[in-house]
């Protein structure tokens, strides 16, 4: 009996072993699993990263863009002020030279 019983106990041991070796499979498939998707969560980050950095640079670019048009129409303000300034003497001019000449 006492053999028979020591097979017993090896058979439930062989089984516990081969249990928990299964258990540390499945445990390091998740764990690899979980790597992977870490890995695919960091890669996806790092090109978020990217896309902000040019979406940046872009709004830059516009910011400078639009600066410089505001600074260009400024100047077109101002020099149609002048055109029109220049007209009004210049139409002063002509009437005073139209009286002086009749």
């Amino acid at each position: 009996a006492t053999a028979q019983q020591t097979l017993e106990d090896v058979k439930q041991m062989i089984d516990k072993k081969e249990m928990e070796r299964n258990l540390v499979q499945l445990k390091l498939q998740n764990a690899m699993t979980a790597e992977g998707g870490a890995r695919r969560v960091m890669h996806t980050m790092e090109e978020m990263e990217t896309k902000i950095q040019e979406y940046e640079v872009v709004v830059e670019d516009l910011d400078d863009a639009q600066r410089r048009l505001e600074g260009a129409e400024r100047a077109l303000d101002e020099r149609t002020k002048e055109k029109n300034a220049q007209e009004k003497k210049l139409q002063i001019l002509e009437k005073r030279k139209e009286e002086t000449s009749r």
